[in-house]
């Protein structure tokens, strides 16, 4: 059974100075007025509040129709087709970053147009790719951290493609084993599953809310020490800090590498 991890409980004070390192592809989500705005955004069949409504991170209904989408743990993303949401597709190389706008180039071009079911087709084909780190946002948040840094120059207000501008340098903790992270990601509910462990980024200066989230240890290199050194959690390279969670799976403190590393 995965440790239950709140926000609240990781001190940041020793944590390590990361940077972040990949591009994010950035989809606007329609209407869907062809199938009445989408899917109800209630938990699916196997969730523990299944038929309920999907809580945004601030524990508020996200909306009533739009997309739902799984990843890795079972997190959950789910985007109301109000007109004013995103899905972002983490980690992105380049060359596939031009293999899923030609998927929805093929489908039409305008990510604002396609049905639910050809949306789910964008992203299963991201899926098929590899990338199985995809969350939701609005095109507010979208405006303040990924506009000025936009490859794709298309036109359409949301879509694009590049690298968050808001992460030049973060702390970070390192927290091992089976988890389940409820911190401030966009993920319903703000809860991130990940039963490997995971890295848990602060960032105080993040104007989209989520200050506190995590990246699964499959995703680590996404970022790296700000000297370009990849991040190593085991072993006697490990150069992040640790949260220990503690005998009872709570509390516990993070504790640096050796040598430590200085922040800033």
């Amino acid at each position: 059974m995965a440790t239950i991890i709140n926000k609240n409980e990781i001190n940041f004070e020793s944590g390590t100075a990361v940077v972040s390192v990949v591009k994010k592809f950035i989809i606007p989500v329609g209407k869907f007025e062809k199938e009445s705005g989408g899917e109800s955004l209630v938990y699916p069949q196997g969730h523990k509040d299944a038929g309920q409504q999907i809580l945004d991170y601030e524990k508020k209904p996200i909306g009533a129709k739009g997309i739902i989408h799984i990843n890795r743990g079972e997190s959950i993303a789910a985007a109301p087709s109000d007109g004013q949401s995103v899905m972002i597709i983490n980690s992105v190389k380049d060359e596939d970053a031009v293999r899923i706008k030609s998927k929805i180039d093929s489908l039409g071009g305008d990510p604002t147009t396609l049905s639910l079911a050809q949306f789910k087709e964008v992203l299963a084909y991201a899926k098929s790719l590899g990338y199985e780190d995809i969350y939701n946002s609005t095109h507010e948040n979208h405006s303040k951290t990924f506009a000025s840094t936009d490859e794709l120059k298309t036109r359409i207000t949301g879509y694009s493609y590049g690298k968050r501008n808001d992460e030049v340098e973060v702390k970070a903790v390192f927290i091992p084993g089976d988890i389940q992270f409820v911190g401030e990601s966009r993920a319903a509910g703000g809860v991130q599953n990940h039963p490997k462990g995971a890295m848990v980024i602060f960032n105080p200066k993040s104007p989209l809310g989520d200050q506190k989230r995590t990246v699964d240890v499959s995703e680590l290199k996404t970022y790296s020490l700000p000297n370009g050194d990849p991040i190593v959690v085991d072993g006697p390279g490990a150069n992040i800090a640790m949260h220990d969670v503690g005998t009872q799976g709570h509390g516990g403190a993070a504790t640096s590498p050796e040598p430590q590393r200085k922040l800033g």
